[in-house]
């Protein structure tokens, strides 16, 4: 997966700046849209709303992975009340069910005993490559007919918070075609490798070198902003959505023929967030997407840091790179476990607004054309610097939600007690039976 921490304070660019004064809403679904800007604006103030959220964690059926699904359920299980089944309840109205995604090949002992054990693993066809997962998890989700609000995908090398997860996905209910993460942009999209190419953040980047990447490399689908592997959320009406299109477009189609035909490999390959954000980029320009970019939101650390414990005692719901037991699983769960009890939790607050105005803005400027992949200073004529399709992205139909850092910080009750005598000194790592230890060579 990309993985790469944004520069800077921003990963998607937050708009600072209001845009030209919201449309008047049309329908009930703008209203809803509407209402709910207002809302996030002001805190995100949870309902009594049923919310169910699926969490679908990406693994690998091999010793490594079954290593750290081991030392992840540990934590699920003593700090979160994890169930047989997957099953987390978050309070009287929310809950996450947990559930490991591997590939349908011939299933290890080891597999077979922990899929008895828990109840929580997910064997699919199609599913030997990373972005093969994530679409035969969505087709799976829409076969089965499962009631959900949100599915969210992350990696078994990650340590993740359930309740505030879940509660933070749950104040975006209002948002019926949500893309919940820390967002970044690739410049496009091959469709001969079946890869993204690029990598971008700022605005200035998505509409300078970005584009200028994507016209020199010529192919159909140019930049487009998707989630980061680790935290990538999607509600129903997201899910939906990308199930209606993967049925529909032969460029789609095409894709899927060529993940069931292809051999994993070490790194993945295509990679599954910048693969998400290609097919979320494939939607109708009338969907009404609202991207949630958690950039700067002191909730996702894409590795431990200085400031990951502080940031562990009241926001973060994921820290990425959990591979080892002490410094990883133990270490956050045992920060977690020192909250006083009853202590509310503080937040930064998200502002909603419609259209990405900031990129809106760059966009506006113009440059000069570039001839042979060079500014052409010669030519006193200047060019668009975006391209045409990306007005979509500043649609008053599109809302980006960016964190607010000068509001004052959210207040949210205290969280459900999480098990503090299992982590209140060092332990050993855990030993699962699942997890058959290999000679070391």
């Amino acid at each position: 997966m990309v993985s790469r921490p944004p520069p800077g304070s921003n990963a998607a660019a937050q708009p600072k700046q209001q845009p030209p004064q919201q449309p008047r809403a049309s329908n009930r679904g703008d209203r809803a849209a509407a209402s709910g800007r207002r809302q996030a604006a002001g805190g995100g103030k949870l309902t009594s709303t049923p919310y169910h959220l699926l969490l679908y964690v990406l693994s690998v059926d091999d010793h490594v992975h079954s290593k750290y699904r081991c030392f992840q359920r540990t934590v699920f299980l003593e700090a979160f009340g994890l169930q047989f089944g997957g099953f987390v309840r978050i309070d009287e109205f929310r809950t996450v069910r947990l559930t490991y995604v591997l590939e349908d090949t011939k299933a290890t002992a080891e597999s077979v005993l922990e899929a008895s054990r828990h109840g929580d693993v997910l064997r699919l066809a199609s599913a030997q490559t990373c972005l093969g997962k994530v679409i035969a998890a969505l087709r799976q989700i829409r076969l089965t007919g499962v009631h959900f609000n949100a599915v969210l995908f992350s990696d078994d090398d990650a340590f993740i918070h359930p309740h505030r997860l879940a509660l933070d996905m749950a104040e975006f209910s209002w948002a019926t075609h949500l893309v919940f993460g820390t967002l970044s942009w690739g410049a496009g999209w091959d469709e001969r490798r079946e890869a993204h190419y690029g990598y971008g953040n700022l605005p200035a980047e998505v509409a300078g070198f970005l584009v200028d990447k994507w016209k020199q490399v010529g192919s159909q689908q140019g930049p487009f902003p998707f989630p980061n592997g680790f935290v990538m959320g999607l509600s129903s009406g997201t899910v939906g959505a990308i199930n209606e299109v993967l049925d529909t477009r032969p460029r789609l189609q095409a894709l899927q023929t060529f993940l069931r035909s292809k051999q994993p490999t070490r790194k993945c390959s295509p990679e599954p967030d910048a693969g998400l954000g290609y097919l979320i980029a494939q939607l109708p320009p009338g969907a009404p997407l609202t991207f949630v970019d958690l950039s700067s939101s002191q909730r996702v650390h894409f590795w431990r840091t200085r400031v990951t414990e502080e940031h562990l005692s009241h926001s973060i719901i994921v820290m990425h790179g959990a591979k080892e037991w002490s410094n990883g699983f133990e270490f956050a769960a045992r920060a977690i476990s020192r909250v006083p009890r009853g202590r509310r939790e503080r937040s930064r607050r998200h502002r909603c607004l419609p259209g990405f105005a900031k990129l809106e803005q760059t966009c506006a400027l113009k440059v000069l054309p570039l001839i042979n992949n060079k500014r052409d200073k010669d030519k006193p004529a200047l060019a668009p610097r975006c391209p045409s399709y990306y007005s979509k992205y500043w649609a008053p139909n599109v809302t980006w939600c960016s964190v607010d850092e000068l509001a004052a910080p959210r207040i949210r009750p205290a969280l459900a007690n999480v098990s503090r005598a299992l982590f209140e000194q060092n332990r050993t790592a855990p030993r699962c039976p699942y997890v058959v230890p290999r000679l070391k060579s």
